[in-house]
């Protein structure tokens, strides 16, 4: 699609085709096979959907690939379910050997998320053109296992210091081609959401006891809360919980992706992201309502409204020709094409 000029820059703005009625018919089909098969028709269902979603994602008239093959997900998620069986076959025997199975599984999540993320991204492609991540297992665990040390020292408080380097470490090691991605989101712009949130969250809890408190004052000194009062206590802070959860959801979520892709960039080409958490709420919240009032049916079109949503907050800026990056990065690419193919016969991403 054209790209729109903004101070000498051209800005290419994402786009997403797809519609619910065509993608239910591919949900529902998934859905029926991978029942009737156990499951096994998963893998495959898996591939279906990624396609649909990336060949209806759209940027500068070319649509993303997807080229995941389904045996490669059926092997790795039948390793994952086996070790995950034998785990609790083996707790029924020994708690000691379920406790080390454990331990073992822990210690190679890092590298079950770089390979989840590996296959991936290599099975992403856009004009011809792959996606690579070059992240170790050693570069993810340091990540994972040290920073995430320091959010049990702090009682959770670098939790966003924490997402920010897991999420850094990731976008820093994808590449397009032959070309690094750089991310660099400040991590203030992941503690601003979280503490807004915090702060409405003591500030509405506080009120709703202080009324509470004087509700019974009201009722004479030394009187118990009737039951009324205390039924509508409870169903208060239930509301409160519940509309606290969808508004604060949509808010952290939009301000992350915009901390994070706002900062990141492909060579000269700098990602754009618009989130607004208002018609994220907006929109998650009717579609929750028509799922509900849909027994389930709704689920397809919710995606896809949302895919559209996420695809029309989305824009890719530069000053340096589009086209000419992408050949230098296809040429680039070729020489390690072959290799990583090879490495990636198992997807252990769900």
């Amino acid at each position: 699609m054209d790209g729109m000029q903004e101070q000498g820059a051209v800005r290419r703005e994402f786009s997403f085709t797809g519609e619910g009625g065509e993608y239910f018919r591919i949900w529902i089909v998934n859905l029926l096979l991978s029942i009737i098969t156990l499951g096994i028709y998963s893998a495959w269902a898996k591939v279906r959907r990624e396609q649909y979603f990336h060949r209806n994602t759209v940027l500068d008239g070319s649509a993303l690939e997807y080229h995941g093959q389904p045996l490669a997900i059926l092997k790795g998620r039948l390793l994952i379910v086996g070790l995950l069986a034998f785990q609790q076959i083996a707790g029924g025997i020994s708690p000691v050997v379920a406790a080390l199975l454990s331990l073992a599984f822990s210690i190679a999540l890092p590298w079950i998320i770089c390979q989840a993320i590996r296959f991936r991204a290599w099975n992403t492609s856009w004009r011809g053109v792959h996606l690579g991540f070059t992240g170790s297992f050693r570069g993810m665990a340091r990540v994972y296992f040290l920073n995430g040390l320091l959010v049990v020292v702090t009682l959770g408080l670098a939790t966003p210091w924490w997402l920010n380097r897991f999420q850094r470490y990731i976008f820093s090691n994808l590449r397009f081609g032959g070309e690094p991605f750089e991310a660099e989101p400040p991590v203030w712009d992941y503690y601003k959401p979280l503490l807004v949130l915090a702060v409405v969250f003591i500030a509405g809890l506080g009120l709703l006891v202080g009324s509470f408190f004087a509700s019974v004052m009201h009722g004479g000194a030394g009187a118990a809360p009737s039951a009324t009062a205390m039924s509508s206590f409870s169903f208060m802070l239930i509301v409160f919980y519940f509309v606290l959860y969808l508004v604060g959801a949509s808010y952290v979520k939009a301000r992350l992706a915009n901390a994070l892709w706002n900062h990141t960039r492909v060579g000269e080409h700098q990602f754009h992201s618009s989130y607004s958490s208002r018609k994220l709420f907006t929109l998650t919240l009717s579609n929750s309502i028509a799922i509900v009032l849909s027994l389930g049916l709704f689920l397809p079109f919710a995606k896809v409204r949302l895919a559209r949503y996420r695809a029309q907050t989305m824009a890719l800026e530069s000053d340096s020709d589009l086209d000419s990056f992408v050949a230098q990065q296809e040429e680039q690419a070729r020489a390690v094409g072959d290799q990583a193919a090879e490495l990636l016969d198992v997807d252990l991403g769900f």
